[in-house]
């Protein structure tokens, strides 16, 4: 998200790329009150359970076979 790499649990993974990321940093998204996210696909799963797991979503915009994906990897 935003270029940001973080693990199925929300934490942030450090990357080479880390120090040269040109974004809002997460700790300042997270007190956005409405982040929207646009995610779908097999592939997309891990990352999007990050996403809420870490506090970083709020609400999410997907497709159904996603979305029963995401109940499945909980």
């Amino acid at each position: 998200m935003l270029d940001h790499h973080y693990d199925a649990s929300g934490n942030p993974v450090t990357t080479p790329l880390t120090p040269r990321t040109l974004a809002l940093p997460l700790d300042e998204l997270r007190r956005i009150p409405l982040v929207i996210g646009a995610a779908g696909g097999e592939d997309k799963v891990e990352a999007i359970v990050g996403a809420v797991r870490g506090g970083i979503l709020s609400a999410l915009a997907t497709d159904y076979q996603t979305a029963l994906s995401i109940l499945d990897f909980l």
